[in-house]
């Protein structure tokens, strides 16, 4: 399964992602899609957004949608190593180090 998410309407109105917006990614996270295609639809412009909510990436949001992101990242990495029986992180390391051997 893929998830292709478009826009939401849980954003800042300035266009940041909210504590829903991250809610949202690590549900996809959770589902256990094995493809999630970027994290959202999102305009670069006021005028070009589908709704007042729409986020939006510019010089002013790219800061939140890092860190955004990288929590995103850590979680999902996260709830993989939980799917597959890996719930700690002492497992989780010695997985990892007998994939590099």
């Amino acid at each position: 399964m893929c998830i292709l998410p478009m826009e939401g309407w849980d954003g800042t109105t300035d266009g940041r992602p909210t504590e829903l917006t991250k809610r949202r990614w690590q549900n996809f996270a959770l589902s256990g899609a094995k493809l999630l295609w970027g994290c959202e639809a999102v305009a670069v412009r006021p005028e070009g957004r589908a709704n007042p909510n729409q986020l939006m990436l510019n010089e002013h949001t790219i800061q939140d949608f890092c860190r955004a992101f990288s929590a995103f990242a850590d979680y999902a990495s996260g709830a993989f190593w939980r799917y597959i029986g890996f719930a700690d992180r002492a497992s989780t390391d010695a997985f990892r180090t007998l994939l590099q051997t």
